[in-house]
């Protein structure tokens, strides 16, 4: 015996774009639960239901700092008291978008206090691990870091005064704190002295891409960290930051096929890294813009499959209007990712030129940004 029945077809209506925002909002806020009290670095959701994106955004990015969809969490120092930092969840559906702000309270680092048993004994402790103080009634602290630790910072009655190892002439008023932190281990590379950076600004960014061999010096003892970074440099850095892949020949009239970025120009082009001047010409020794700068990396981080969704309103410049169109979210996404900064009295200077310096500097932070 045989039976038929018609199909039953039931229309089930999708969320609209507002409804999935308010569903992720209240679903973030059960996740997240209560951010009261927090010691340790807390997961944030990239994603949220019914296809709704987010991108998170902190206040405060020396207490909580954005990294992966992580809120990587830097516990202040004991004394200090706690501190309150509020992340923005930017959620996005469609063309609707909407701001959910969320509170964390980060808490302080306990105080240890040193029983004070003499007259001048400053109150010495330690914030977190690493080593260990100790304070003698002359009012000298002498601080002992771990094997694999090293100071990071001292404070005595809540001012930084530095990394230091012996501090004397304290009364028993005085309190100090001391942080300790890991030694960070470099690649083992042949050691090599630029005489022209020893006493430069990104001097400790510039061994890190030295040591990388991501930067080469202008000569044996030379570096040239304020010189002009020209486009062919640039390529040829970022084709060394990706593994120098192959990529062929290059179609440019105005690179010669032995020149030293030949290789590096013809992987930017083929891979949308960077385009010509025009259809025929690269421009290879001309400056390099900052907007440029910025284009560059936010196609090479595309290229890659980088979060490229965050940015951040450039308002607070007052030369903001100056970016070229083509650049707008290149610039906005490198000032979210703390690749460019201000460069004081509310400019960006989008049409500056770039040094090599500040290159180094900004690969230093592309690198550590995003875990490379």
């Amino acid at each position: 015996m045989w039976f038929y029945s018609n199909p039953i077809f039931v229309n089930v209506a999708a969320f609209s774009d507002e409804q999935a925002i308010t569903d992720t909002i209240a679903n973030v806020t059960s996740t997240l639960g209560n951010t009261s009290a927090i010691t340790s670095n807390v997961a944030l959701p990239a994603e949220g239901v019914h296809g709704t994106g987010i991108v998170w955004k902190s206040s405060n990015v020396n207490v909580i700092r954005i990294d992966n969809n992580n809120a990587v969490v830097t516990r202040p120092s004991a004394g200090m008291g706690d501190m309150t930092v509020t992340l923005t969840a930017t959620i996005t559906r469609g063309e609707k978008s909407e701001d959910k702000q969320y509170t964390f309270i980060v808490k302080a680092y306990p105080i240890i206090s040193v029983p004070d048993n003499g007259s001048n004994k400053p109150n010495a402790s330690v914030s977190g691990s690493g080593g260990t103080v100790a304070a003698s009634s002359n009012g000298t602290v002498t601080i002992t870091p771990d094997k694999g630790y090293q100071v990071k910072e001292v404070t005595i009655n809540g001012v930084s005064k530095g990394a230091l190892t012996v501090l004397t002439g304290l009364k028993s008023s005085d309190l100090v704190v001391v942080t300790f932190e890991i030694i960070q281990t470099e690649p083992t590379k042949p050691a090599v002295t630029f005489n022209d950076v020893t006493n430069h600004w990104a001097s400790s960014s510039i061994n890190y891409v030295v040591k990388r061999e991501l930067f080469t010096g202008t000569a044996a003892n030379t570096f040239s960290p304020d010189g002009t970074m020209t486009r062919g440099m640039l390529v040829t850095v970022m084709h060394r930051l990706a593994g120098k892949p192959n990529a062929g020949s290059t179609h440019f009239k105005d690179v010669i096929k032995n020149a030293y970025y030949s290789d590096a120009i013809a992987w930017a082009s083929q891979n949308h890294i960077v385009n010509g001047v025009d259809s025929t010409h690269f421009a290879p020794d001309q400056a390099i813009t900052r907007e440029q700068l910025a284009q560059l990396f936010f196609n090479y981080a595309k290229a890659n499959k980088f979060n490229v969704n965050a940015s951040q309103s450039l308002s607070a410049f007052t030369d903001a209007n100056q970016i070229s169109t083509w650049a707008t979210d290149a610039m906005k996404w490198s000032v979210n990712n703390h690749l460019l900064y201000g460069k004081g009295k509310g400019l960006l200077d989008p049409k500056g030129i770039v040094t090599r310096a500040e290159v180094a500097a900004i690969i230093n932070r592309f690198m550590i940004n995003f875990n490379m």
